[in-house]
């Protein structure tokens, strides 16, 4: 059987432009769910919005539309926004994706023509932080957008199981070929700006909460960028490093 079809369905996102303060966010409930210390999503910014003077929430929403905007650009894939959904798509392949990641136009048209077996597939991940990263182990472990889901998987797994990143590297670490397959080269950019959540928390977690940290991440990410070789394959992402460097160097 061949899917002609995507899905990509938005993890927990906020419409920034809405966001008022961070009592908005409920950060505690978002560092319980994606495992950080409690607390330090409020302290980090508390701290962003100190410094510079875009506050934390108009930087994401025009991170956000950058994103959203990648994501209508992609070949045969419907968009789920709306944070409802709740089951495995019976006829399309599903991609989870955050909201400041990016992914290829033709990222359905690289995935491995499935079996009927297939459930979930991997493929090779790449962080950018203004310089590109290989992530070696993306054979073995699943990142916040290296991987998919098929219709297979409806009979066993509810979308619950496989929604974060984290929850479905554990199933699919259990499962083999022809249940799971991979394809070695990158259909998606996890984008490690500046802003990010995950950044922010280890940058001032290392730097005992330093202004300083947080503002030398910034130029070092616009100048990164302005520099940055794009490898072949990934010339589809030139666009959105310029945006997103225009968005942080509006910072300084």
């Amino acid at each position: 059987m061949f899917f002609k079809r995507g899905l990509l369905i938005l993890r927990q996102s906020f419409d920034w432009s809405a966001v008022k303060s961070i009592d908005d966010l409920a950060p505690e409930e978002f560092d319980l769910k994606v495992l950080h210390p409690v607390g330090t999503t409020r302290r980090s910014i508390e701290l962003w919005n100190r410094i510079f003077k875009k506050s934390f929430f108009e930087v994401r929403h025009e991170l956000k539309a950058i994103s959203i905007d990648n994501f209508e650009r992609a070949h045969a894939t419907d968009l789920d926004f709306t944070g409802e959904r709740k089951s495995i798509s019976r006829s399309r392949i599903t991609l989870l994706s955050d909201d400041d990641d990016w992914l290829s136009d033709q990222w359905l048209k690289k995935l491995p023509r499935p079996n009927l077996k297939l459930q979930f597939c991997r493929w090779l991940s790449v962080k950018f932080d203004g310089e590109f990263f290989i992530r070696t182990n993306s054979r073995k472990f699943s990142f916040t957008n290296n991987y998919c889901v098929y219709p297979a998987a409806r009979s066993n797994y509810n979308l619950s199981d496989v929604y974060q990143h984290f929850d479905q590297s554990k199933i699919h670490k259990s499962l083999q070929f022809p249940l799971v397959d991979y394809v070695d080269f990158p259909l998606t950019i996890t984008h490690k700006h500046p802003a990010s959540a995950n950044t922010m928390r280890q940058l001032l977690l290392k730097s005992n909460w330093s202004e300083d940290s947080l503002i030398n991440s910034v130029f070092e990410y616009v100048q990164k960028c302005r520099s940055v070789e794009i490898p072949p394959g990934l010339e589809w992402a030139g666009p959105l490093i310029e945006r997103s460097c225009s968005v942080f160097q509006s910072l300084v």
